[in-house]
């Protein structure tokens, strides 16, 4: 059985073979591929809480399920025209996209200032949830995320790849390059921009601070772009603003959300 996972960001994760507990945000579409021994033709029925959802012998056996809340069992069948069968049971669990913060699992414990910056990435399509219903407001962020995070906050042209070496091909190319082009990343140094390292906060307030105006090319660093970060309240309802630090989700919805009210 495998599940198509429409929040996959390659396309190697676009299908995924499904375990006993298949996640979705309300509609996916399932692919089934059986072997039964002695049989050249086989037919499929899906069943929703015992009622038939669907019955195909067209390979792959494909079902549509759309508009599925809360948790249910599905049961699949497949029938050998040899009269042999095979049954397997999965736990379907759907979870409604998240609009607000109090739609994650994982925020309750967030104060509300926090909370209103989930709130605001989740809402300007800024920062998205994962399809477990979790935010993971204590997980870092790495340089590339943090980098596409910034084009959509600032509705940057997102076209051309990037020319740093360890970049060109990665999935975060063209928003870095628009960074690029915005003049807020400048990489690593050796035509560098080390897009999987976790991103620090002197980093990302360098990137953020430059692009809402606040430092320029000229700002030394890391001294006078964490006291323009000071300046403007960037730090307010941050978990850590601590040179080396790495920066947690949580803390740059805070961080853009705070950015957003000046």
């Amino acid at each position: 059985m495998f599940i198509q996972n429409n929040n996959a960001n390659s396309a190697g994760q676009f299908f995924k073979k499904a375990g006993s507990t298949i996640t979705m945000n309300g509609d996916t579409t399932l692919y089934a591929y059986p072997h039964i021994y002695g049989s050249d033709w086989i037919n499929v029925e899906y069943y929703l809480d015992g009622e038939l959802v669907k019955s195909t012998n067209e390979i792959p056996y494909t079902v549509q399920l759309s508009d599925i809340k809360g948790t249910h069992n599905l049961r699949v069948v497949s029938n050998g025209n040899n009269g042999t069968s095979m049954t397997r049971e999965y736990q379907l669990v759907s979870y409604a996209p998240a609009e607000k913060a109090e739609d994650f699992s994982d925020t309750s414990y967030l104060n509300n200032g926090q909370k209103n910056a989930v709130n605001y990435t989740i809402s300007n399509d800024i920062m998205t949830g994962y399809e477990n219903n979790t935010f993971r407001p204590d997980a870092t962020i790495t340089r590339a995320e943090f980098a596409a995070v910034i084009c959509r906050m600032m509705g940057y042209n997102v076209g051309e790849n990037s020319t740093f070496t360890d970049t060109k091909y990665h999935w975060s190319s063209k928003y870095v390059n628009a960074c690029v082009k915005a003049d807020i990343i400048h990489g690593i140094g050796d035509n560098k921009f080390a897009p999987d390292n976790y991103i620090t906060v002197e980093q990302a307030v360098k990137i953020l601070t430059s692009a809402y105006g606040y430092a320029n090319s000229k700002t030394q660093y890391p001294d006078g772009f964490m006291s323009a970060a000071q300046k403007y309240n960037l730090f307010d309802n941050v978990t850590s603003s601590r040179l080396g630090t790495d920066v947690k989700r949580i803390d740059v919805a805070v961080m853009l959300y705070n950015a957003a009210k000046n």
